[in-house]
């Protein structure tokens, strides 16, 4: 092949397009859009960061300002943990709306979070969330088609693909060149758009800074993969097609298919193969089984009376008054682990239906470029399930090490001839020992955690390309002139 003649045709092809009156009004809405939704969502990020991180802070200061209390009481006095949004969020919302940002932590108790964006705003964020990244794996790839469904067929109605065979053109390079040129008039709409990603970097977040500059690469690369395929798989399309209409209805069946028929599907199928309980039932589930424990408020408790009773005879005393510890703080402890494992055995049940779930979406994503590039993105911004599982495990282990903390203090120096859950300022602790606690700080998972369980989706793209650019090299001789 010759490259020359390749970067040729690609040029008449970019030039004539852009000649088009109607591509540079589709381009000046687009940068139009893309500039009030980068607005919008710069806003936003910088609302929810600041509000978020002040009400972490003022929670902080609240737990610090507690007088001399008993250690019990700071464990239902709880603590709150907020998880600050991505920055990358600002070019991929993805799930960040309607996912809690905020988790009340007390002992004995998960609960769940709360405070979503679409719980506190109006009906009509249910009907989709736009976000710069929406431009570009939905209404670009709904551009692509509108502009290069004629990229061959046009040539071969006007009779001029016969005209470039006989001066000695080779088909392979009329479809590498016409992809090209494709390819560069997708980037006059993708190039602002990955600008606008590229410009999060301004947004200064500690700890993540090379993080947020890798997934920014990764990205970028994905994308351009991503659109590659567009366009090649639509040059290839219009190649094949009898008339550019026939072209245009088949790119139009596919966008309708692949974009929004088959994601919408695979969401309904998979919650219809693998349904969760209700919010209802999963707690009184919960509930039934903490009962059948036992509870550790209740010093009459059958299976707490047994630890009691074990607890005398390992240390050969007749009373709890005896024991070189406070008895009281031993069996919340103890009371913290049972209902921890019970919560975490629950929750991770849960997990797991909704990764199922999902993994229907991400085996379509094999045949499907838009589910593929869809999950990445979120996975890269921090946006997608897994983060936010990642956030709620963070929250519970510092909620089970507050708990289980607090639970130390009351075992080793509240009075042992105290046997209550708490009482007054007879048995409180000096608040030092409270502020030694640290607070809650969420860390988002690393790059490779991220990509971790998005295999499929990374070798989807990888083989749609191969597939595409195989089929081009050994079939395009076969293209009919005619």
């Amino acid at each position: 092949m010759r490259t020359t003649i390749i970067s040729t045709i690609a040029r008449r092809f970019f030039g004539h397009k852009l000649r088009s009156w109607g591509m540079l009004v589709l381009l000046g809405i687009y940068i139009l859009s893309l500039v009030g939704l980068g607005i919008s969502r710069w806003h936003s990020y910088q609302h929810q960061a600041e509000s978020r991180h002040e009400h972490q802070e003022r929670d902080r200061q609240s737990w610090e300002q507690n007088p001399d209390k008993h250690p019990h009481r700071m464990a239902h006095f709880g603590a709150f943990a907020f998880r600050l949004p991505h920055p990358l969020s600002t070019f991929d919302n993805g799930l960040e709306s309607y996912t809690g940002n905020v988790v009340f932590l007390e002992a004995h108790k998960q609960n769940t979070a709360n405070f979503s964006e679409a719980s506190l705003s109006t009906g009509l964020i249910r009907f989709g969330d736009l976000h710069p990244s929406m431009l570009l794996i939905l209404i670009l790839p709904l551009l692509i088609f509108f502009i290069g469904f004629d990229a061959v067929s046009r040539e071969r109605e006007r009779r001029i693909l016969r005209l470039m065979y006989m001066q000695g053109v080779e088909l392979r390079e009329l479809v590498y060149g016409k992809t090209l040129g494709l390819m560069m008039l997708a980037g006059l709409f993708a190039l602002p758009t990955l600008a606008l990603l590229w410009a999060t970097l301004a947004l200064e977040v500690p700890d993540l800074g090379q993080e947020t500059l890798l997934r920014i690469c990764l990205l970028t690369i994905l994308y351009l993969v991503f659109l590659l395929i567009l366009c090649l798989g639509t040059v290839l399309v219009s190649a094949w097609s009898r008339s550019s209409t026939q072209a245009l209805l088949t790119l139009l069946g596919c966008w309708l298919l692949l974009f929004v028929v088959l994601p919408k599907a695979s969401q309904s199928l998979g919650y219809a193969l693998w349904p969760n309980k209700t919010k209802i039932a999963q707690m009184a589930a919960i509930e039934h089984e903490i009962l059948q424990i036992g509870d550790s408020h209740n010093p009459n408790d059958p299976y707490f009376r047994g630890v009691r009773d074990s607890l005398l005879r390992a240390y050969g005393v007749d009373s709890v008054q005896q024991l070189p510890f406070n008895f009281a703080g031993y069996v919340m402890g103890l009371g913290e682990r049972l209902t921890a494992g019970i919560h975490s055995k629950y929750q991770a049940e849960l997990s797991e239906r909704y990764i199922q779930q999902n993994k229907l979406s991400q085996w379509l994503s094999l045949i499907d470029p838009y589910l593929a590039i869809r999950d990445l993105s979120m996975s890269l911004s921090g946006t997608d399930y897994a983060t936010y599982n990642d956030f709620l495990l963070q929250a519970e282990d510092y909620r089970y090490r507050l708990a289980t903390h607090m639970a130390k203090l009351q075992e080793q120096y509240v009075n042992p001839q105290w046997t209550g859950g708490s009482e007054g300022k007879r048995n409180a602790i000096s608040r030092e020992e409270f502020r030694r606690f640290p607070p809650f700080a969420y860390r988002y998972p690393s790059v490779g955690q991220s990509l971790g369980g998005q295999a499929l989706p990374l070798i989807s793209l990888a083989l749609m390309l191969l597939l595409l650019v195989g089929i081009s090299y050994r079939t395009s001789a076969l293209i009919p002139i005619r």
